[in-house]
């Protein structure tokens, strides 16, 4: 079964279209991971809507007016006197500054108050565990029956029924066209704009990839031409199209962490410096974390050329720590209040 990805964020922040939404509820009424998912995403947004201002101490107001009534910085102190030969520096109203002079004289920062700082300290701690929380990666479940990894390389060469996916329905992708039964397009266009008949195609498709925030190849292995690139509206997965010596190449990417308990018990193979798991030999079916990316590699045969593409790939490992899930959870919130 096909999780929602981060179609969860979108989902809980009523960003979907009619149509999409009553599928996405649909597949959560009886998906038990994403109905989690959803639950945790629609807290995280509750309590990020509840994080009012922090009510100051009662004291605070008088505190303040207390500041405002203290003798000006420039000032003399008491015993202390300007003495006439003095030259007053530039923004010290005339003081001698004390101490040695280093060359670092700055005036006197004013403190602020201990209250006024506990309430900022409290705000920003209760916005950092709603950006944790929503940093935290869906879990991804590829598929394991062959018969998928065989409609993925017959809907990339255009003979399949390209029935795997219903949800995107937009302009035809670039390279090759990937249509449902009634002929509407299934696919979405990732960028329209990019020519893949030129020489330097396969340059301008990694660098769009890169730039747009999916796991680019270092490059491309000697033999491999981009025949299409498309991307999965309705689960946010990004489809590169491949065509070696008149074979198919799919690679298949969707942001998210690798279901541990999905790939339990699959053959784990080490390709070209990266730890893989094997879901099916024949057609070649491989699948790994990358990153905050899952990335899968089908072939209709393992070769020298797909061995290489997956080792083309950066190979990071998944970061769970609080630094990244922040980054994550900020991205997410910048990208739901975008317009």
């Amino acid at each position: 079964m096909n999780h929602l990805g981060t179609q969860v964020s979108a989902l809980a922040d009523g960003q979907l279209s009619p149509g999409a939404t009553e599928r996405a509820l649909a597949h959560v009424a009886v998906c038990r991971t994403c109905a989690e998912e959803l639950q945790a995403a629609r807290e995280a947004r509750r309590t990020l809507a509840g994080a009012g201002d922090v009510l100051p101490a009662p004291d605070l107001t008088a505190r303040l007016l207390a500041l405002g009534a203290l003798p000006p910085a420039d000032a003399p102190r008491d015993g202390e006197r300007w003495h006439s030969w003095s030259v007053p520096l530039p923004g010290h109203g005339g003081e001698v500054p004390h101490g040695p002079l280093r060359g670092d004289v700055v005036r006197r920062r004013a403190l602020v108050p201990r209250p006024v700082l506990a309430a900022l300290a409290g705000g920003v701690g209760v916005v950092a565990t709603g950006l944790v929380v929503v940093g935290g990666q869906p879990p991804v479940v590829p598929e394991t029956d062959r018969s998928y990894a065989l409609s993925v390389l017959a809907e990339a060469a255009g003979t399949g029924p390209a029935e795997r996916r219903t949800a995107g329905h937009g302009a035809d992708a670039v390279g090759a066209v990937v249509s449902s039964r009634d002929g509407t397009p299934a696919l979405a266009p990732a960028a329209p704009g990019l020519d893949l008949d030129g020489d330097a195609a396969h340059a301008e498709v990694l660098s769009w990839m890169a730039g747009h925030g999916w796991v680019s190849p270092v490059d491309l292995p000697d033999g491999l031409r981009v025949t299409g690139l498309r991307l999965d509206e309705g689960s946010g997965r990004l489809e590169l199209d491949l065509e070696h010596d008149g074979g198919t190449v799919v690679v298949l990417q969707e942001p998210g962490r690798l279901d541990d308990g999905a790939v339990e018990g699959l053959p784990v193979q080490h390709v070209r410096g990266r730890d893989v798991h094997l879901v099916s030999a024949e057609p070649w079916y491989v699948v790994w974390q990358d990153g905050d990316t899952v990335v899968t590699v089908v072939a209709e045969g393992a070769s020298d050329a797909t061995r290489d593409l997956v080792g083309a790939h950066p190979g990071a490992a998944y970061d769970d720590g609080v630094p990244a899930r922040l980054a994550r959870g900020w991205h997410a919130l910048a990208g739901s209040l975008a317009p």
